[in-house]
């Protein structure tokens, strides 16, 4: 009976793994369209075509999908377009993930920064644009899940630029705050190593260890348990006083830019990693 019993629960588990597929050419096509699109448009107006974009992917989610205002503006079509875009599974359940990664890269005056940050930004919302689409197919054992698209760069005055959309979204984020949230920085490349970020550890250490405890139990490599340490970006700073939060970003080979094969291989791994990530915390 024993034996029966262990055999059904290695039958449900595999049926539940086989259903986290990550269509890695879907996703590497958004990253390569949308790369065309930042490098298309002005500073301007890139942050409301890049909206318009994930709106249109996340149409064919099954997902409810919330706005929040990131900015007060007397332009009507600049303030339409510079929203926070959450997309909510499952949104019946009380206990939830949440997944935010910004889609702009701002203003960058240096030419290969700006290449960097371009496909940076264009990686992360395909990722999550993939992570849409399993969560469209597969139900997590226990957690809702929460995405979000943290608009940047948005505000505008007098031609002279402002950042502060993280402040305004933790003050229209009226929801519970979820569990445990994720802020997504990852750059497409040979090796995937994630050191435990420096701010995440000082501001939200519990989440951390519990990260690291279970990448350590499930043999996880990509996990780096060394701290490291990066200049302190104070929009950042201000997710950490709604969310409990972690900060995944990888270190990166700044002198090359990734082919499309690591671009590929990327997003099979990130993505079956995170959905990994929600089931193992449940």
């Amino acid at each position: 009976m024993k034996l029966l019993k262990n055999f059904a629960i290695l039958l449900l588990l595999i049926s539940c793994q086989a259903r986290i597929t990550v269509n890695s050419n879907t996703a590497f096509d958004n990253y390569n369209r949308l790369i065309g699109l930042f490098e298309s448009s002005t500073d301007y107006e890139e942050t409301g075509i890049i909206s318009q974009f994930i709106i249109n992917r996340l149409g064919r989610a099954d997902c409810l999908l919330e706005k929040i205002p990131c900015l007060s503006s007397e332009d009507d079509d600049l303030l339409e377009s510079c929203a926070h875009l959450i997309s909510r599974f499952y949104p019946e359940r009380s206990r939830r993930i949440m997944f935010l990664t910004p889609f702009s890269p701002g203003l960058l005056s240096d030419n290969n920064e700006k290449i960097i940050e371009i496909r940076r930004v264009s990686f992360n919302i395909a990722l999550m644009l993939e992570l849409a689409d399993i969560l469209s197919r597969y139900e997590p054992q226990q957690f809702g899940v929460d995405i979000v698209f943290l608009a940047q760069g948005c505000s505008y005055s007098d031609e002279s630029y402002r950042s502060t959309p993280y402040r305004e979204f933790k003050e229209n984020y009226q929801r519970p705050a979820p569990e445990l949230a994720f802020l997504l920085k990852f750059y497409p490349g040979e090796e995937l190593i994630i050191p435990i970020d420096y701010n995440s550890y000082l501001k939200s250490p519990a989440a951390v260890y519990d990260v690291w405890s279970r990448a350590y139990s499930r043999g996880w490599p990509e996990f780096d348990d060394s701290i490291e340490e990066r200049p302190i970006d104070e929009e950042e700073n201000i997710l950490y006083e709604t969310l409990n939060i972690v900060k995944l970003e990888n270190r990166i080979d700044e002198d090359q830019l990734p082919e499309a094969r690591q671009v590929k291989a990327s997003f099979q791994r990130l993505g079956t990693l995170l959905m990994e990530i929600v089931d193992e915390k449940s």
